[in-house]
This record gives structure tokens, C-alpha cells and sequence, in this order.
């Protein structure tokens, strides 16, 4: 057992040979390890405050679940992932049982072991580490790469899906390629969205003009990032938080949005319901235009009013 300030770490260590036998082998596994850990690589360069807790820890539970349900000793199993790693598994070799691995498992030395991060602050959120394969680009690019791999690792970075959180602490290289770990975000892709950001921008930009002209467009409101054109006209009545990416503007009802549009409806019905009679056209009364050699004319909305020469 290791104690330090930054956290503590228990290993267990055996020889892979008998004494006397070939090299003095030995294996070291960690059997529980805590250890706080800051954003990312060099993380005070970029401003973040952001902490976690890292965890590493053999999971006994889920190794006697695992062995059960597979009905071998987890030694004689076989791993395997989904091509689209949605989940990862282990198969007994001679029966079709399997069992699914919990976010963040992995087997080592014959046991499942847990890593995983908790965020500090954020009543335990959890991240875990379903693929320990990868290095991040903000590491990689701040050791340093030659020019010819960092103008081939920036071709693999632009043709990568395009996911919410593209930051380089995000972005990793598994083996030669790219690939995108945020565990919050990785579940859906902007590509379609991003196409038609500038005709987005123009209706905010354009509904907000229309809203002035009505003389109801308030302060500007705030969103987690303090972007433009997302938060107008709605003020500060209400100032969250609003932390969801997909409710980022707090709004007068006391509720968060979308969008300041969203916004302005809701308060709008929330003041007066508008009650609109459906549509109907109006009746067109017929009227003869008189004869003779008249050649002008005045209408009223029942028809022809009067005649002139």
C-alpha cells in the first residue's frame, strides 16, 4: 500500500515464474488506486479548475456475476466488443452464454476491475473508462510531433463526425487514427445541424429585429458560454442555472429554453393566452358594374360605389 497526497494505491504482485526459473518475472495489477486528477494534460494552460477522483478497483461482485452467468472461471473466457462499441462482452468459448460488461470494466488478471472518474463537485458525476487504449491529442501536440504526422493527424481530425465537445482533450489517437471520447456527448453527431447554422443565425438575427419594432425586446439574457443571437430580449428575470446544452437560456417563467424565440412564446402565454379563431374567407358580394360611357370609377369593399366621367 502507497499513501500520498494525491491519493493511495494498493497492488498486489506475484512471479510469473518459480524461483530459480528463467528471468525473476513479476506482475503487478492494481488491486485499488485514488487519485485526484485534474482536466487534461498541462490542464492550468487553458484556464480549467475542473477536478475529478480516478478510481481503479477490482470489482468482486461483478467477477462472481460474470463467472455465474458464463459458468467457467473468467480466465477461460473471451472478450470481445461491439463493432460499435456500445458495449463490450465476455463469451464462454463452448456455450453461446455471455455477459455484458458494466460502463468502465475490464478484466484483468482473471477479475473484472472498475476505472472510472467521479467529478468533483457535481454530485458523483461518473465518467468511466470503457477503453483504455488511447492518448490524447492535447498531449501528443504539447510533447510535439513532427510536421509531416501533425499535417496527417490534422486530416484525420477534420474528417472526423462532428460531435458537440471537439475540444483537443476530447480528441485521442488509438493506434494511427483519431476518434472522440467525451462520455456525455459521443452518442450524436452535428454534421446535418452545422450545414445550416447560417440560416439559423439569420432567423434569430431577424425574428429579434421584428421583436424590437414591437418594442418588446428586453436586456440580453445569458447562456452558460455567453453566446450571441441565443439569448436576446429575454433579460434577467430569471438567471438559471441553465447547464443543459439543450436548455442553456433562462427565461422569465422560470424555466430554461432553447432559444430566446422559446422564451418569448412561453412568457407570451403565460400572460394571456392568444385564442385565434380559425380562419375564414369572406363572403364576396357580387356587383354589376353599370353600363354606359363612364371611364372611371370608385370601389367600396361592397363593390362598385360610384361612377364617373
Amino acid at each position: 500500500n502507497t499513501r500520498t497526497p494525491s491519493g493511495s494505491t494498493k497492488v498486489s504482485i506475484r512471479p510469473l515464474v518459480p524461483d530459480g526459473l528463467g528471468l525473476p518475472l513479476v506482475r503487478c495489477d492494481i488491486v485499488n488506486m485514488t487519485r485526484h486528477v485534474h482536466h487534461h494534460f498541462d490542464y492550468a494552460k487553458d484556464g480549467h479548475s475542473r477536478t475529478y477522483t480516478m478510481h481503479v478497483e477490482v470489482n468482486a461482485t461483478a467477477t462472481a456475476a460474470a463467472s455465474s452467468k458464463l459458468m467457467l472461471g473468467l480466465e477461460d473466457s473471451v472478450f470481445a466488443a461491439a463493432p460499435d462499441r456500445s458495449r463490450q462482452i465476455l463469451h464462454s468459448p463452448w456455450t453461446r452464454a455471455e455477459y455484458t460488461l458494466p460502463a468502465g470494466h475490464h478484466l484483468n488478471s482473471h477479475v473484472l476491475t472498475a476505472v472510472y472518474l467521479i467529478r468533483d463537485k457535481s454530485n458523483g458525476h461518473f465518467i468511466p473508462y470503457n477503453n483504455i487504449v488511447a492518448f490524447t491529442l492535447i498531449a501528443v501536440l504539447r510533447l510535439g510531433l513532427v510536421k509531416e504526422l501533425k499535417e496527417r493527424a490534422y486530416k484525420l481530425f477534420v474528417n472526423l463526425p462532428l460531435y458537440e465537445d471537439m475540444a483537443p482533450w476530447n480528441i485521442v489517437f488509438v493506434g494511427p487514427l483519431l476518434d472522440y471520447i467525451d462520455y456525455d456527448t459521443r452518442d450524436k453527431t452535428f454534421d446535418a445541424h452545422v450545414r445550416k447554422v447560417y440560416q439559423i443565425m439569420s432567423v434569430l438575427m431577424n425574428y429579434k429585429r421584428t421583436v424590437k419594432d414591437f418594442e418588446k425586446c428586453g436586456d440580453k439574457g445569458s447562456n452558460p458560454y455567453g453566446f450571441s443571437l441565443v439569448s436576446e430580449c429575454v433579460g434577467k428575470k430569471f438567471t438559471g442555472p441553465c447547464d443543459d446544452p439543450e436548455l442553456p437560456v433562462p427565461c422569465g417563467d422560470g424555466q430554461c429554453h432553447s432559444d430566446y424565440i422559446s422564451c418569448l412564446r412561453a412568457t407570451v402565454e403565460a400572460d394571456e393566452p392568444l385564442l385565434l379563431p380559425p380562419p375564414s374567407r369572406p363572403a364576396v358580394q357580387a356587383a354589376a358594374v353599370p353600363g354606359g360611357t363612364a371611364n372611371t370609377w370608385e370601389f367600396s369593399r361592397d363593390g362598385v360605389a360610384s361612377e364617373g366621367t
